[in-house]
């Protein structure tokens, strides 16, 4: 079963009050050590995974991150990074190290839970 764009849409919480937020227009934020990165998402299917992963893509920052959608709330994970390799002018995959790896898991609530600073206006009152 690969896993569908609709189904990852949300607000993912990490530790430290680290956050990534997907929004169904493909727009990202990911808040990391207070820090918000803005970016886009997409799903890549990698060969080496059945459910594929998630491409953040904000600026010079592209990493990606695997699903896990068979446990409730969904989570993503932070896996590896994509570095440009001069030699071959290509993308390559560096694998983050496990210390390096963060768990974000969807927070209740729903889609776009919350709203990063800077990621647009806020919801009107009574969801008009």
């Amino acid at each position: 079963e690969t896993v569908k764009k609709g189904m990852l849409v949300g607000q993912y919480a990490g530790g430290g009050g680290n956050r990534l937020v997907l929004r169904k227009d493909q727009k990202a934020a990911w808040i990391v050590n207070g820090r918000t990165i803005q970016g886009t998402w997409y799903i890549r299917h990698n060969p080496g995974s059945i459910k594929g992963e998630v491409l953040f893509l904000g600026g010079r920052a592209q990493f990606l991150f695997s699903i896990n959608s068979g446990q409730k709330p969904v989570s993503l994970t932070s896996a590896a990074r994509l570095v440009q390799d001069p030699a071959t002018r290509s993308l390559k995959r560096v694998p983050l190290p496990a210390q390096g790896q963060m768990t974000y898991t969807r927070s209740k609530g729903g889609p776009g839970g919350g709203r990063p600073p800077g990621f647009g206006p806020p919801p009107k009152p009574g969801g008009k």
